[in-house]
């Protein structure tokens, strides 16, 4: 197992040195960590993880509900997440707790969710207790992130607190961004976000988080992304997509294994491997590969982990991503014209850290209280070791011209917004839909690729590391 994770680790590394080679990168198999029962593959979960741990987070193993926005204790604790039954704590929790040497157990929720036997076990074995509850979910989970520290936050992820399958897809991100989930009704914001908070990410539809919701928080003054597909599974693979935490894609369950209420006991326990190893959480169907999974996964040179056994992924599924996984071909690590889409991916993961940041036109080089379009674009590709020169009209004389249909992720857009025969404004290509720029309206931000950016477009550049 940590054989497999060195030599990922090892081709990681060839793959970034090389970057102006053509590189063919064979992913490993998809590994599967899974237990007996869902208590036990938590358990084997924390095995894979820690050797020790300070602290252990315990939620409840038959609903999700209290440990939907539980990353920001995993991430302030670096800890795994272990699944108890209400009323009395397995025998093999209490020995994963001494084993990994915890001092502190945070239990998510209140008694009627983990009761006070539970609790007294684990303090008749010495280890310091502290719940994490409120008289309801969405109270907990701001519990949960004052707990964590984020009581000043100035961004935040929001996620139906009715349907857990979001919560699962934004927890990665929570994680590896350091950001709150709070969780809210459909039609109406069920939570009080700290007054620190302008930004928020919402993952998932209408259908789960209503434009109601969105109106609520703008007339706050809060600016509103979200993160959205046509399934569970889009949603997923886009929230992956939209940051780069490392090397790793964790695969769980996306549906829940009872039919008349939610419970997702595997995928509960991601979060914390995710914080501990830096992967994304993908959502998988059970028994049909999904074409946006398989999609995300053949594009991806990270290895694969399947939490939990063949009920909660099957093993036809696991070969089909085994099959979609990059194989031995010149597309299997793909470049841009010398800059891996890894380093893309960890440029704009860069950028996300200044959403909210104010413009000023002519903002200081390398400085990030204000931003321009260009000294936004200047510095993220900077922290990732890519050179660009100070403006826009210099950058657009880096890179390779690329034509309007055939534009990446990644790719510059330029544009001159006054028609006076001059560029004025550079963006990041996103997707057909989005660009990421810092812009005098919005500061830091994703925007839509609308008519009007359409109309004023210049052309478009593939920057190189040359």
């Amino acid at each position: 197992m940590h054989t497999s994770i060195k030599m990922m680790f090892a081709i990681t590394i060839v793959t970034a040195f090389f970057l102006s080679l053509s590189i063919s990168v064979k992913a490993e198999a998809a590994e599967r960590i899974s237990g007996e029962d869902r208590i036990g593959t938590a358990i084997e979960i924390s095995q894979y993880g820690w050797e020790h741990s300070d602290a252990v987070v315990i939620a409840r193993s038959d609903h999700p509900a209290d440990a939907l926005a539980s990353a920001g204790i995993v991430e302030m604790a670096d800890a795994p997440i272990l699944l108890s039954r209400t009323n009395s704590l397995d025998p093999r929790i209490m020995e994963e707790v001494l084993r990994l040497d915890a001092q502190t157990v945070y239990l998510l929720g209140g008694e009627a969710a983990l009761s006070s036997n539970v609790e007294q076990e684990l303090r008749s074995a010495g280890v310091n207790v502290e719940r994490v509850s409120g008289s309801t979910r969405y109270e907990t989970a701001e519990e949960v992130n004052d707990t964590a520290g984020y009581a000043s936050a100035s961004s935040a992820i929001l996620v139906s607190g009715e349907v857990a399958a979001d919560a699962l897809s934004a927890s990665g991100m929570a994680v590896d961004d350091r950001l709150p989930i709070y969780l809210t009704k459909k039609d109406s914001l069920s939570t009080d976000l700290p007054s620190s908070v302008n930004y928020v990410t919402i993952f998932g539809g209408t259908n789960a988080v209503s434009s109601e919701v969105v109106e609520q928080l703008e007339a706050q003054g809060v600016k509103v992304r979200r993160i959205k597909g046509d399934t569970r599974y889009e949603t997923s693979v886009k929230a992956a997509a939209s940051y780069s935490p490392g090397n790793y894609n964790l695969l769980v369950r996306g549906t829940s294994v009872k039919s008349d209420e939610e419970d997702y006991p595997d995928a509960v326990a991601a979060a914390g491997l995710a914080n501990k190893i830096g992967a994304s959480i993908v959502l998988s169907h059970p028994s049909q590969a999904q074409a946006s999974t398989t999609n995300y996964l053949s594009s991806s040179y990270n290895t694969n982990i399947i939490l939990g056994g063949t009920a909660a992924i099957s093993d036809q599924v696991k070969a089909s991503y085994e099959e979609a996984a990059p194989g031995d071909s010149p597309d299997s690590v793909e470049l841009v014209e010398g800059i891996s889409t890894y380093t893309i991916d960890n440029i704009i993961a860069s950028g996300e850290k200044y959403i909210g940041t104010p413009y000023q036109f002519g903002a200081p080089p390398y400085t990030t209280e204000t931003f321009d379009c260009s000294s936004f674009l200047q510095l993220i590709f900077a922290e990732n070791g890519v050179t660009l020169p100070r403006t826009s009209r210099q950058q657009y004389q880096e890179g390779v011209e690329v034509p309007e249909d055939q534009l990446e992720k990644g790719d510059l857009v330029f544009f001159d917004t006054t028609n006076d025969g001059s560029i004025n404004h550079v963006s990041m290509y996103i997707d057909e839909e989005t660009l990421f720029h810092a812009t005098l309206s919005r500061g830091v931000d994703y925007t839509g690729f609308t008519n009007y950016w359409r109309s004023h477009m210049v052309g478009a550049k593939r920057i190189t590391e040359e």
